[in-house]
């Protein structure tokens, strides 16, 4: 069973228009965080192909766009393997999907309930793993054959390799084989769980528990390396100059041969559950959706992945951008509301409700009283609001900020959104928005509730006539 699920529910909420900014016509872009968990990416020859809980899966050229794609399940999907002509996708209860394109699939009978934890194409067949020691072997992908691998103890990666399919996993199991049918297990590999092995064309290295590397030049005696550190490590690639290993808290590591390790600037500290390498760039996946591509192992950005759900939206006369806030604390920018960049930072992982621009900064607030700002929108710092209430919408009028939200409540800032007081609000009901008039703020709510005021500090009800109002 695949240990890294998150489930995030989705808030699609779309910007009709922006007074700041404004467009006679608009066209809806594809633009940021995808909400589930990705388990694993490969690379294809050409491209890049994601994929993780609830059937997700995405697809790009380069690693820089992707392509949101139909797997034809909702199940987890936890590995893949492409042999020329077939991929082979393994994951929750025993899933096997197959298909030559990623359009059309077929499901393929596995005998088995246990979660298939990963796949690699031999040259000649296809072998998949999983929990309870399952392995399949599945010829060309389309009938598939459960064999005794002696072990009991959950698999988690299997890999090609010096002649020989090489499956690690639970309590440091390690075993190999030459046909995928009869299977031996090695020595020397410790009692530490594996997650992930690659061949790196002279040798196997399988990641661990706890930073455990260890390598083999055959499967069959394996030797520790010291990583330097103590997470857990999820993924292992080779780019073609060096390993790289990532894992829990975003830890990143590269070795040229992985007998020494550099730790590396990830830049995230999300997990990142699975590596794959190809075209000149590596790519890592992990929760929440995070993207992360390097061309090095060592430099590393987030490109604006597929599936977004997005709640606010700004625009800076100063810094010429519009700035987009959404679920799992996601922030992205746009020059020209076409091409986006990724900005979103470890200051919160909370559901971003409303962003404005504050004269000097842009200031976003959300879920359980979060407020972060940024002067230039690239990197973003969180502030204290003094309450644990939602806050659901934003808004400046040249002197003040005023965030509103649930129960009624009303913040003000002075100082561009760093500092933040409670204003006595009117009523009790929710708020979820907010606007400046040029003279005065409105802010609407749940049961029909509107408040206003000229200055932010004192406000004063009014009745809409209507039994519900909300920013949708």
């Amino acid at each position: 069973m695949r240990l890294f699920k998150w489930w995030m529910f989705p808030l699609t909420v779309f910007a009709a228009a922006l007074a700041v900014h404004a467009q006679t016509s608009w066209t809806l872009r594809s633009s940021g965080t995808p909400t589930k968990t990705l388990q694993s990416v490969i690379w294809n020859g050409s491209g890049f192909v994601a994929l993780g809980d609830s059937g997700t899966l995405f697809t790009s050229s380069t690693g820089a766009s992707w392509t949101p794609k139909s797997s034809g399940t909702s199940s987890g999907l936890y590995a893949a393997a492409y042999s020329g002509s077939r991929y082979a996708f393994v994951g929750q209860g025993g899933l096997i999907r197959t298909s030559s394109d990623l359009s059309a699939w077929e499901t393929r009978t596995s005998g088995t309930t246990s979660d298939l934890n990963s796949v690699t194409w031999t040259g000649s067949q296809f072998v998949a793993v999983g929990n309870s020691g399952v392995v399949y072997t599945g010829g060309d992908g389309t009938t598939w054959n459960s064999r005794n691998s002696g072990t009991s103890l959950g698999l988690n990666a299997v890999a090609f390799g010096a002649s020989k399919v090489v499956a690690v996993g639970a309590g440091g199991t390690a075993l190999y084989s030459t046909d995928g049918v009869n299977w031996s297990a090695g020595t020397g590999s410790g009692g530490l769980s594996f997650f992930a092995l690659k061949w790196t064309g002279t040798q196997f290295v399988a990641v661990g528990a706890g930073g455990a590397i260890y390598t083999s030049t055959d499967g069959t005696v394996w030797t520790s390396r010291p990583s330097g550190v103590s997470q857990t490590l999820r993924a292992v690639t080779w780019d073609g100059t060096r390993i790289v290993v990532v894992g829990d808290g975003g830890t990143t590591l590269t070795s040229a041969d992985a007998s020494v390790w550099t730790i590396e600037t990830s830049g995230t500290s999300t997990s990142l559950y699975a590596l794959a390498a190809g075209g000149g760039t590596t790519v890592a996946v992990g929760a929440n959706g995070l993207i992360r591509t390097s061309p090095n192992g060592t430099v590393w950005t987030s490109p604006v992945s597929p599936a977004v759900d997005f709640n606010g939206i700004a625009w800076s006369p100063a810094t010429k951008e519009f700035v987009a806030v959404g679920a799992s604390g996601a922030v992205v920018a746009s020059p020209d509301g076409i091409t986006w960049s990724n900005r979103t930072s470890s200051a919160t992982s909370a559901i971003l409700y409303g962003v404005t621009w504050a004269g000097n900064k842009f200031v976003a607030v959300g879920a359980t009283g979060t407020i972060i700002t940024s002067d230039t929108g690239a990197s973003y710092k969180a502030q204290a609001s003094g309450v644990l209430n939602g806050l659901y919408g934003v808004a400046y009028n040249g002197a003040s900020v005023i965030a509103v939200g649930g129960g009624g409540v009303i913040l003000g800032s002075t100082d561009g959104g760093t500092t933040w007081s409670t204003r006595t609000s009117p009523v009790n009901n929710d708020l979820y928005s907010i606007v400046w008039t040029g003279t005065r703020f409105v802010a609407s709510g749940d049961a029909g509730v509107i408040a206003t005021s000229t200055d932010g500090s004192s406000w004063t009800p009014s009745t809409s006539g209507v039994s519900w109002l909300s920013s949708e």
